[in-house]
């Protein structure tokens, strides 16, 4: 794997929390209750808002092209070029930092998951096979960290509960205040992942933890226009130190974060309806900009249903978790697409951008999309668990022009 070149060479709201390095431990828990009890992480030197902003500035200027980084994207990871793009370039310009809040407890040793073995050149070969909860994350986890690298999009995964085994319990890809090599930060992802899940679920607090971080830095952030991503992978709703439920700090966790720019992902690693309907009635309840995405196979089904043209790809889903600003994403698992919609869905996701416009000629847009699908070749489809074209374009075609197709599953 070869990884983007060049890293975040500023004040980074993913960073731990500016504090001066001369200051004791006392200070900085004067500064700040509760700094001393998040998760251990090297600390950065202060930087003024003026510095950060220039610092910012020489960053961008230092990144690689785009394209050269959404390229690696494709070659090591079968991603469309369009959504590759959209990825690069929205980690360039906003969404210059990702968090993950990695679940594992105990519970996430329970064998109801799933792992797709797959290689983007060979959907023929994708294969179901049973797993753990735990199994799954860690594959999500472990792509994610790659697609990071090869993007330079500085990602954080915080782990729940200390690993053991020797690992470390927070990990930052492409971090702007380490010296080492982003292999070396992959090697450590992959120690963490390797170790087994057991505890609680103390997410209220790591909320917290990252409240103040994002707070720290929300002058600069809105000053820049960029937010942080934040993606909570969970199988379960949160518990207090004692073990017992702890909901309702949880939620008003979470609505300390409202006015802030952060954007909210929660991966659901579990089938359990009750903990879909606690997250979604999360994202019903909050002023914030959250999506809640179910398992890969969950999800395609879902999205498939509303919007039978497309294909759920691994690549959209692992989109979808990273983090994506365009709001027709968000739209693909609530409701049909409107043709504008899907217009604008085809060039974020698929780099189509001159396609002829449906309404004045429909056969036009019907033949270049069949010629782009021809030079794109199969992938593997989630829910007819076959190789199939990246689109369906004669269900395509009908949405477009108003009539009705439905999922079908062969």
């Amino acid at each position: 794997m070869v990884p983007c070149e060049g890293r975040l060479l500023r004040a980074s709201p993913a960073a731990p929390l500016a504090l001066p390095v001369t200051m004791g431990d006392a200070e900085k828990e004067a500064a700040l209750p509760g700094a001393m009890e998040a998760v251990p992480v090297a600390t950065a030197t202060v930087v003024s808002v003026t510095a950060a902003d220039a610092a910012a500035q020489d960053w961008r200027a230092d990144l690689p092209a785009v394209e050269a980084c959404a390229d690696r994207a494709v070659q090591e990871m079968g991603f469309p070029k369009g959504l590759a793009l959209t990825l690069a370039r929205e980690s360039r310009d906003c969404f210059t930092t990702r968090i993950w809040i990695v679940d594992n407890s105990g519970s996430m040793a329970t064998a109801d998951g799933h792992r797709i073995i797959s290689d983007p050149r060979r959907p023929d070969r994708a294969k179901v096979v049973d797993a753990t909860r735990w199994d799954e994350l860690r594959h999500s986890v472990l792509q994610a960290g790659k697609l990071a690298s090869l993007l330079g999009a500085q990602t954080q995964f915080r782990l729940l509960n200390p690993p053991g085994s020797g690992a470390q319990q927070t990990v930052t890809i492409c971090d702007a205040h380490s010296m080492q090599d982003v292999e070396g930060e992959l090697e450590q992802l992959q120690r963490a992942m390797a170790t087994s899940p057991s505890g609680l679920t103390p997410l209220t607090r790591h909320i917290q933890d990252i409240q103040a971080q994002i707070a720290a830095q929300a002058e600069h952030l809105e000053r820049t226009g960029e937010k942080v991503v934040l993606v909570i992978a969970t199988d379960g709703v949160p518990s207090g130190s004692s073990g017992g439920n702890d909901q309702d700090g949880f939620i008003r966790a979470l609505r300390s974060l409202q006015g802030l720019p952060v954007q909210l992902v929660v991966q659901l690693c579990t089938d359990d309806s009750t903990i879909g309907n606690f997250w979604n009635s999360i994202d019903s309840e909050l002023e914030l900009p959250l999506d809640v995405l179910d398992d890969f196979l969950a999800e395609a089904e879902e999205v498939c249903t509303l919007n039978p043209w497309l294909v759920y790809t691994e690549q959209l889903h692992m989109a979808r978790t990273f983090g994506l600003g365009q709001k027709v994403f968000d739209l693909l698992d609530e409701r049909k697409l409107l043709p504008t919609e899907i217009m604008d869905f085809l060039k974020q996701a698929m780099g189509w951008t001159d396609l002829p416009e449906p309404t004045l000629d429909l056969r036009g847009f019907d033949a270049s999309v069949t010629e782009k699908l021809r030079e794109l070749g199969p992938v593997w489809n989630p829910v007819t668990q076959r190789p199939s074209p990246q689109l369906d374009h004669r269900t395509l075609r009908n949405t477009i022009s108003g009539r009705r197709d439905s999922c079908t599953v062969s």
